[in-house]
């Protein structure tokens, strides 16, 4: 939940790795004095771990502990009705995008699909909108530059959801834009409309980031790369956070005033709605990686993912427990939960970890 075009760089990026470490494994078959390394111990607690159906799960969302989603990249679904004990493909004959990133059940029971170019909307196993929303009204970008891509969505009730779309354009202004819904999805209005300059020589990084929480349909936060915006009230009054962050990956708001975020290095929080946000200090190694993600069940029990960790808080973030702790080289890309006693995660080795209680 709450993710991003992230995920798949950092899923392209382990496949890089793991070649490079399979061909130096081959060249040194022939050397007797290699020193066998200690085997690393997993923490895995009341989770399971076992090996994912197939290669390339980037996304997981479950509507309750029987029933779920998971993405393929780059583009496939398939469900499970028994908590993930088995899984059959569907729509792979259907048109649901390319380069999928993010799955969202709402309460209304629609799976929406978020792809490069591409949002898709499900409903009972058949795809009831499929569109691309060409809203921007411009000729397409003639240089390799992406002109926009769907990023994340998230509803605050049933019928009321956002979208957000990172819109880079000829002039290098990269454009955050949030569309909102009203009708499950059906059509999408703009509401906040963020400028940025970017580097031309750095377009890819600048592209890639954005996270979205709402309370409700007056009151959430939309990551802005490096900033966070607040929405104090439907008719799009919006303010900016005092802090900074490198690359929001992340955003959970517990009540009007505790707000989480998470970036690809630390975990914040604020306690005045998302003005200032402060750094929680967590006792694990610093974790070099691309993406985080935060999810909570209630104001007290929470989990949070980054590198190749899972923590989890029971007094709503004032500490943090090791709940998970993978091989360093693994990393946990992405975890989804539908209360405390299940969830789910996925991890770049092509496993899932299963926690049900």
């Amino acid at each position: 939940m709450f993710k991003n075009y992230l995920k798949y760089r950092l899923f392209q990026n382990t496949l890089v790795i793991l070649t490079i470490l399979f061909n130096l494994n081959c060249s040194k078959k022939n050397d007797t004095n290699q020193i066998t390394p200690t085997p690393f111990t997993e923490i895995l607690n009341k989770w399971n771990k076992v090996k994912a159906p197939e290669q390339g799960i980037i996304d997981i969302s479950f509507k309750d502990n029987l029933n779920g989603y998971y993405a393929l990249y780059p583009g496939g679904l398939s469900k499970t009705t028994d908590g993930g004990k088995n899984w059959k493909p569907v729509l792979r004959d259907k048109n649901t995008g390319s380069d999928i990133f993010n799955l969202y059940i709402n309460n209304d029971e629609l799976l929406f699909v978020v792809s490069n170019k591409l949002l898709t909307i499900i409903k009972n196993d058949s795809i009831t909108n499929n569109s691309n929303l060409v809203i921007l009204n411009r000729p397409r970008d003639i240089s390799y530059y992406t002109t926009y891509r769907f990023m994340d969505v998230f509803f605050s009730s049933d019928k009321n959801g956002f979208l957000t779309i990172n819109d880079l354009q000829q002039s290098l202004i990269n454009y955050f834009k949030l569309l909102r819904t009203k009708d499950n999805g059906m059509t999408w209005s703009e509401d906040l409309i963020f400028k940025k300059s970017i580097d031309k020589f750095n377009t890819e990084k600048a592209a890639g980031y954005s996270a979205i929480y709402f309370n409700n349909k007056n009151n959430g936060w939309v990551g802005l790369q490096n900033n966070i915006a607040i929405c104090t009230h439907e008719d799009s009054s919006w303010t900016l956070s005092k802090s900074q962050f490198y690359n929001i990956t992340s955003i959970y708001g517990i009540s009007k005033n505790v707000v989480f975020a998470a970036d690809t290095t630390n975990l914040y929080v604020s306690t005045n709605g998302g003005i200032d946000f402060n750094r929680i200090q967590l006792n694990i190694p610093k974790q070099n990686v691309g993406f985080s993600d935060l999810e909570f069940i209630d104001d007290k029990i929470g989990y949070f993912s980054i590198g190749s960790f899972i923590l989890k808080t029971e007094d709503g973030g004032n500490s943090w427990k090791t709940e998970v702790q993978l091989n360093p080289d693994e990393k946990i890309i992405e975890i989804d939960f539908v209360d405390k006693n299940h969830g789910w995660a996925i991890t770049s080795k092509g496993f899932l970890l299963v926690l049900n209680e």
